[in-house]
């Protein structure tokens, strides 16, 4: 609950999925009855999103965050037929693993198979679910992946209809967890005015839920910047899931080497002689990510040294950082780093 009034990028994030899920009539006020046979003055239709990629890339990025959250190791994803599928098929492209898919039955043709998908045996998976009441298809989901032989512990589901799910796939030896339940999205409501008190009163009591009342939140009904957050609400992923998202070479190379030496140490060697820079160079070269140097500063540079100085960087791994903190125009930068000391052709990074 905290997060839908935290001032975070992922605060905003949950705001702006619920405002979005209301303009697009995904809360639907009424007479219902339900699946389970209860009557109902709220029909939350999680389908409705499908209509709006907006909404879907909201709904994604929060189960991303979530299972970030979550800190469990995973190979594959897999999605619930059908409501389930488009979540987690962005979820399985944003996060860079594979999707498994169960199908409701096999098919009589092909393969034949149950399940769809890259894995094997004693391979650690998650489910993506839209939405749990009692967690029944998600318990026959879990009851085909393993007998496929793969792990099944966790399940993120976008909306959590706190109708007994967490304790029944608690039994199942499944964890849930939600981005929104149904105390988030009544909270919501309230508050922005979607509601009175006493549709929510009727709410809590049609479905039996487990609260008394929700209160008034100040909570904006107008969509939020995301872009005015700053990103370190997001919290810091893993150096691997960095690295596998990182979509520039150079990044993608400084990740690689800070899991690969197990260090994040950038040395600055501030020597005038070439011959000095080079030999702490070679001594430092297996502890460090990155060397830093002042070619301007050098008395005797030559392209002799910078040719020893890449040799070392690729023996030893290791970025070259020329700290020349230029500060000129454009095009008069450019000039520079093609000058007499041809920084561009032997520099990995300049200031």
């Amino acid at each position: 609950m905290e997060l839908l009034v935290e001032q975070s990028l992922n605060g905003a994030r949950q705001r702006n999925l619920l405002r979005s899920m209301l303009n697009a009539k995904v809360f639907k006020f009424g007479d219902f009855t339900l699946k389970s046979g209860q009557k109902s003055p709220i029909y939350i239709d999680l389908r409705e999103c499908f209509g709006y990629a907006d909404l879907l890339g909201l709904a994604s990025d929060g189960l991303k965050s979530l299972i970030e959250k979550a800190d469990t190791p995973f190979s594959a994803i897999v999605g619930v037929p059908y409501g389930a599928l488009p979540h987690a098929t962005l979820v399985s492209y944003k996060s860079a693993k594979p999707l498994i898919i169960v199908r409701k039955e096999a098919k009589a043709h092909g393969t034949k198979k149950l399940v769809e998908g890259l894995y094997k045996k004693g391979d650690k998976v998650i489910i993506i679910e839209d939405v749990v009441t009692t967690g029944g298809s998600i318990r026959e989901c879990v009851d085909i992946l393993r007998e496929e032989g793969l792990v099944v512990e966790h399940v993120f589901c976008l909306l959590d209809r706190e109708q007994g799910g967490v304790e029944k796939l608690k039994e199942h030896g499944i964890t849930l967890h939600s981005l929104l339940n149904m105390e988030i999205v009544q909270t919501f409501l309230l508050s922005v005015g979607a509601i009175n008190d006493e549709t929510s009163a009727n709410i809590i009591s049609a479905l039996n839920l487990p609260y008394k009342e929700v209160k008034h939140l100040q909570v904006a009904s107008e969509m939020e910047n995301l872009a005015s957050f700053p990103l370190h609400n997001l919290g810091r992923l893993p150096l691997e899931e960095r690295a596998k998202q990182a979509t520039c070479p150079l990044n993608k190379k400084i990740f690689s080497l800070m899991l690969k030496k197990n260090s994040n140490l950038c040395l600055a060697i501030d020597y005038t002689e070439s011959e000095k820079v080079l030999q702490l160079a070679e001594k430092a070269a297996p502890f460090v990510v990155a060397i830093k140097v002042h070619a301007d500063a050098i008395t005797d540079f030559s392209a002799d040294f910078t040719s020893k100085l890449v040799r070392l960087a690729n023996d030893h791994e290791f970025i070259i950082f020329e700290d020349r903190k230029f500060g000129d125009t454009g095009n008069t930068n450019l000039l520079q780093l093609k000058g007499s000391q041809r920084i561009a052709e032997w520099a990995d990074v300049v200031t």
